[in-house]
């Protein structure tokens, strides 16, 4: 059995309204979905998604607790 571990990033959903600044930075819902599906077709074993989340979560993971504990997300 094959599972994958799917890492989503902000998706343009109702609970993320247009007027907060990560609206800007959201993916639309058809394209994540079909980002998922292309994924756990080929066998990946980390999708994320969009595929600029992983950059951002790269550089997340990589920043000291003292600034990430600091920023308002």
């Amino acid at each position: 059995m094959r599972f994958s571990i799917i890492k989503p990033g902000p998706v343009a959903t109702p609970m993320i309204s247009e007027d907060t600044q990560m609206a800007r930075f959201t993916a639309k819902p058809e394209t994540v979905a079909k980002l998922i599906v292309n994924g756990m077709k080929t066998g990946k074993a980390r999708i994320y998604t969009p595929r600029t989340w992983k950059l951002m979560a790269v550089i997340i993971r990589s920043l000291p607790d003292f600034i990430f504990n600091g920023i308002k997300l």
